[in-house]
């Protein structure tokens, strides 16, 4: 069976999020990261032999909300959760000196492993020292920012922060690499499917 990643936009268009410096808001800037994504997961990226294939759709808060969004990610995986994991974007704001890459989990051993190599391998493109900002737990023992998100949905879900678009520098890296880091998104999330649930 083909694995799933429902990948959720963050906002909605009537309350579009952040807006970074010379970049659009986090609402229009991530649609047309989601849909980049779709295309190049649907591409010949990740149909490898001997490995399973990876389907990708994409979901919205618009008109549903966070529960919403992740009860049609959940009604879309069914009984296949376990092959499924859902990603949201976002890009953090915050002072002009806060820099960094983060990813929010739900502290599940899936949801962990998830981040973590996403985690990794946006520290990786966006040359971040070792973990810059690290994997952050949010649930509903620690309901910080993103927490509903997180455990919301019945496949493992993380929340994307690749850089803080109040930051010149992190602002930069985000228009240059805007579609990398959405590629980058997809690759980790494949090897999470291949190297944890696909053994």
């Amino acid at each position: 069976m083909p694995y799933k990643l429902g990948i959720i936009v963050g906002h909605t268009d009537a309350k579009g999020g952040a807006v970074g410096l010379d970049l659009p808001r986090e609402y229009d800037y991530h649609k047309a990261m989601a849909t980049d994504m779709q295309a190049f997961a649907q591409s010949d990226f990740g149909h490898l032999s001997g490995q399973e294939a990876m389907e990708v759709r994409l979901f919205f808060r618009d008109g549903i909300g966070v529960s919403g969004a992740y009860a049609q990610v959940s009604e879309w995986v069914g009984s296949f959760a376990s092959h499924a994991a859902t990603v949201e974007l976002h890009y953090n704001a915050a002072t002009p000196a806060a820099s960094g890459t983060e990813t929010l989990s739900s502290g599940s051993a899936g949801s962990l492993a998830l981040a973590s190599s996403v985690q990794a391998g946006l520290c990786t493109l966006l040359g971040r020292p070792g973990q810059s900002r690290g994997v952050k737990v949010r649930n509903r023992t620690n309901k910080e920012r993103g927490w509903m998100s997180l455990v919301s949905g019945t496949p493992p879900a993380i929340i994307t922060e690749a850089a803080f678009g109040s930051n010149a520098e992190d602002a930069a890296l985000l228009r240059e690499k805007q579609f990398m880091i959405g590629r980058e998104i997809v690759r980790r999330c494949k090897r999470y499917f291949d190297e944890t649930v696909g053994v």
